[in-house]
């Protein structure tokens, strides 16, 4: 995610939940915001292997 669009994202979260905001007063890091997209329902991932029983 651009920086410009992690920090749009943290400041709607922030609003939702002010303890975010909170917490970045008290650090000197930047806290990451990542965006978690959904994959189709019932696919596994592509280095995700079934195993069976031996």
């Amino acid at each position: 995610m651009r920086i410009e669009v992690g920090d749009t994202a943290f400041a709607e979260q922030a609003d939702r939940y002010p303890g975010f905001a909170g917490y970045q007063r008290k650090t000197r890091r930047v806290i990451p915001v990542v965006a978690l997209t959904p994959t189709d329902e019932g696919s596994a991932p592509a280095d995700r292997t079934e195993r069976t029983a031996s």
